[in-house]
C-alpha cells in the first residue's frame, strides 16, 4: 500500500519535466506511517541516496491524492526542485484549510470560552465554531498560537492575570481560525494584509501591542 502511493507520487513529479525526472531518479525512497507524529504531521530525511518520508498514522485513512500531495510538497522542498504547485500539492492544501472541521473539539477552557463567545459575537457575527481552548506556559514572546490540524487555540498562561492583553492575542488567534492563510506556490502566509487589515479594527490595538513587547522585555 505504502509503495504504491510513493511509486505513484514520485511518477506524477517525474511526469513534470526532465530535470526533475533527473533529480528524482537518483534516490531511494521510502515511506513509513508513525503514531509518534501526531495530527496529520510528516517529515523527510535523506542520508546519501535515499529517502526516508514519514507520515502520522491519520493519513493512512486519507485519499491517496491528498497524500501524494504532502510527498511533493516534502521532496519539492527536500531536494529544492522547480515546481512552485502541482495538482496534489494544492488539494493538500485545501485539505489541511478544511481540516479543522473534522477535529475533535473536548478540550474547552471554561474560562477562555467566555471571552471567546464574547469576542465571537462583537466582531465575528457569532460565525466562528468553538476551537479547543487551552491554557500553556510558552517561551518568551510567545503570547498564543492557533493549531489549524487539531482545531487548537493556545494562550499562555503568563496572560491569564490580564484581561485585556488576553483578549487582544485571543482575538487575534480567532483572526487566524477564521481567515486561515493564504497559498503562493507552496508558501503559506498567515499574516497578510487582510489580517493586519482586521486585526488594527480592534480597539486600542497599538497601545495593546505595545503593552505586550513590554511585557515581553520584562519576561525573566
Amino acid at each position: 500500500m505504502t509503495e504504491n502511493i510513493i511509486n505513484k507520487a514520485i511518477d506524477s513529479l517525474m511526469a513534470i519535466d526532465n530535470e526533475t525526472q533527473s533529480k528524482l531518479k537518483c534516490h531511494n525512497y521510502e515511506l513509513k506511517y508513525h503514531g509518534k507524529l501526531k495530527y496529520y504531521n510528516g517529515n523527510i530525511r535523506k542520508l546519501n541516496n535515499n529517502v526516508k518520508i514519514s507520515l502520522s498514522q491519520n493519513w493512512k485513512n486519507v485519499d491517496e491524492d491528498i497524500v501524494a500531495g504532502i510527498i511533493h510538497t516534502l521532496l519539492i522542498k527536500l531536494l529544492k526542485l522547480n515546481i512552485k504547485f502541482t495538482e496534489n500539492t494544492q488539494l493538500y492544501n485545501s485539505f489541511i484549510k478544511n481540516i479543522s472541521i473534522a477535529a475533535e473539539k473536548n478540550n474547552v477552557n471554561s474560562f477562555l470560552k467566555v471571552y471567546f463567545d464574547d469576542l465571537n459575537n462583537k466582531y465575528f457575527y457569532g460565525l466562528i465554531d468553538t476551537p479547543n481552548l487551552i491554557t500553556k506556559t510558552m517561551k518568551r514572546n510567545k503570547f498564543g498560537y492557533y493549531n489549524y490540524i487539531s482545531d487548537t487555540i493556545c494562550i499562555n498562561t503568563i496572560l491569564m492575570k490580564d484581561a485585556e492583553l488576553l483578549k487582544y492575542v485571543l482575538y487575534h488567534e480567532m483572526l487566524h481560525k477564521s481567515l486561515k492563510f493564504k497559498n503562493k506556490g507552496l508558501k503559506n502566509y498567515y499574516h497578510t494584509s487582510e489580517f493586519r487589515d482586521y486585526e488594527k479594527r480592534y480597539p486600542n490595538s497599538k497601545l495593546l501591542e505595545m503593552q505586550l513587547k513590554k511585557l515581553s522585555r520584562s519576561w525573566l
